[in-house]
């Protein structure tokens, strides 16, 4: 798969898989189209406003059940198409499949994603010292 490292705390990594947003009443299916351990940018029909806070939820096929990854997220750009995500909270048991997630899928870029993941607490990078 194809990663991608920039000025963000975490390597993106694409992962075509579907996520779940919810805001009030409404529910938005989309594909995401690149994630990281912080956020995630989704393709949709209908993008939510930028600063909603939205429960997410992405399905990982796990073989003979369906894994589901619940985050709290914020919109922090949207545009026609797609927004971009920055996740809030995320469980301990959906940490860890984001974790595997983007280990799985950051290919030759695995090395980077673990040193990532040593210097972190949970969604956010520790400050350095």
């Amino acid at each position: 798969m194809n990663e991608e490292h920039n000025a963000r705390d975490f390597t993106r990594v694409d992962a075509p898989i579907q996520a779940i947003l919810a805001a009030g009443a409404q529910r938005i299916s989309g594909t995401i189209q690149d994630i990281s351990m912080n956020g995630a940018r989704i393709g949709c029909d209908t993008p939510l406003p930028l600063g909603t806070l939205c429960p997410v939820t992405i399905m990982l096929d796990g073989g003979r059940e369906t894994i589901r990854l619940e985050i709290e997220a914020e919109v922090v750009r949207s545009e026609p198409g797609s927004m971009a995500l920055s996740f809030c909270h995320v469980e301990a048991d959906s940490l860890r499949h984001l974790q595997h997630l983007v280990q799985y899928n950051a290919a030759d870029n695995a090395d980077a994603v673990e040193k990532e993941l040593e210097a972190s607490i949970g969604v956010r990078r520790v400050p350095d010292q």
